[in-house]
């Protein structure tokens, strides 16, 4: 008797989240991603100092570090510079690595501004131009947030349906990449899924 009326509860609170829930027709979903630049070396040579951890905020052109210029010994040190502003997230070298030219030292990106890519049918061109303002959402467990977004590219090509999204239309083999820009809360992060509605 006790177990029919835990479930008889359960199922009560279960109902009772999902009618509280909005229900939305979403038109399109995909991943939330944002533009990252890997700083690399521009010499070859020692990697003197590197003043960068993973979650440090950097600017454009900040010194974050220096190498001895193998070509240039005795010249004095080379800076390494951020080419962007933002966060690092990866961090591909220590202080006391022999560097070559092109060898990835760290990674940034601009966390502030995401980018949500989605795919769309052949049918859904027609609803979407670049500027267009769209609505975006974001699944946090039992929070749902919503998010202005601005549609900033089409791909002028169309491409095979990638295996992990889904769109409206799943019978169409043929889709259309559309790169979505999103100003993030703080709470949005790389590789988040993200629904849309046109």
């Amino acid at each position: 008797m006790r177990t029919k009326a835990f479930i008889s509860g359960l199922l009560t609170v279960f109902l009772a989240i999902s009618c509280s829930k909005e229900e939305i027709n979403y038109d399109a979903s995909g991943v939330f991603e944002c533009k990252e630049i890997i700083v690399s070396a521009e010499y070859a040579g020692k990697i003197v100092s590197l003043n960068v951890e993973e979650g440090n905020m950097v600017s454009k052109d900040e010194i974050c570090g220096y190498m001895e210029n193998a070509s240039q010994i005795g010249m004095g040190n080379s800076e390494i510079k951020s080419t962007t502003e933002g966060t690092v997230l990866l961090k591909y070298a220590e202080v006391g690595e022999l560097a070559s030219v092109g060898k990835p030292l760290f990674k940034v990106a601009d966390l502030d501004k995401m980018i949500l890519r989605i795919y769309i049918s052949s049918s859904q061109l027609t609803q979407i131009k670049i500027g267009q303002k769209v609505k975006v959402f974001a699944d946090f467990g039992n929070v749902t947030r919503q998010y202005a977004g601005v549609i900033g590219w089409i791909s002028p090509k169309a491409e095979f349906t990638p295996k992990n999204i889904q769109i409206k239309e799943d019978r169409d083999n043929l889709v259309y990449a559309v790169k979505i820009n999103v100003i993030n809360d703080g709470y949005l992060k790389i590789g988040m899924y993200g629904e849309v509605v046109l």
